[in-house]
């Protein structure tokens, strides 16, 4: 029983896993030639700084998250005391990082040699909170060995972004605002990930609530 259910999650996780990337190759091929290499240039240039202040605030979390719940769970303690700290502590972190990144956004153009920069930091930042909750959440729902608010919420992150990104892009023929529209697409997925995790995660909270107070 324990192996078929591992590999029904593993099963789950390369399924979502494999599509989010397919969507992601996808957009970002088709993004390059929409955008033109100015345009493709600005969107890669912002990445590097934003995947320092992601590390900075999301490194580890599912993984970490997932033990100990897993942990609690397996002695049939409840994990809601751990979630409140957990998404206390890393909507700080993920606050942090977003406002410094906008902090340092002109700093970063500067120094990169292209003022145009600025705006597509800024539009990028927020994303930088939305990943810490998201962390979390991933990391409470693989603890509790179901993988499929994971894998669906990776799907729904590349699928937002790629349908914004092209909506968005091919409304403008100016690359810095198309970068600018492709990277607040970026924004947008993971607040849409957070809004689809966070709504199971209340669903499922009053699920096993209701469970207790009825005794099953």
């Amino acid at each position: 029983m324990r192996h078929a259910k591992f590999i029904k999650s593993a099963a789950v996780m390369t399924g979502g896993f494999l599509i989010a990337k397919a969507i992601g190759a996808f957009y970002r091929i088709s993004l390059t030639g929409i955008l033109g290499g100015y345009g493709i240039g600005l969107y890669q240039m912002a990445y590097p700084l934003f995947l320092l202040f992601l590390t900075f605030s999301s490194a580890g979390i599912p993984s970490a998250l997932s033990r100990v719940v897993a942990a609690e769970s397996a002695h049939g303690r409840e994990t809601a005391g751990h979630m409140k700290t957990a998404i206390r502590l890393f909507a700080s972190i993920g606050l942090s990082g977003a406002l410094m990144m906008c902090a340092v956004a002109a700093l970063m153009s500067g120094l990169q040699g292209d003022r145009n920069l600025t705006v597509c930091y800024l539009a990028l930042a927020p994303s930088v909170f939305f990943v810490a909750l998201v962390s979390v959440l991933r990391g409470y729902f693989q603890g509790r060995n179901d993988m499929l608010p994971t894998a669906f919420s990776e799907v729904v992150e590349q699928a937002v972004k790629a349908g914004f990104g092209f909506f968005a892009v091919r409304m403008t023929g100016d690359p810095v605002r198309g970068a600018m529209l492709a990277l607040l697409g970026v924004s947008l997925s993971e607040l849409v990930a957070l809004v689809y995790l966070f709504s199971r995660y209340k669903g499922e909270r009053k699920i096993r609530t209701l469970r207790k107070v009825n005794g099953y």
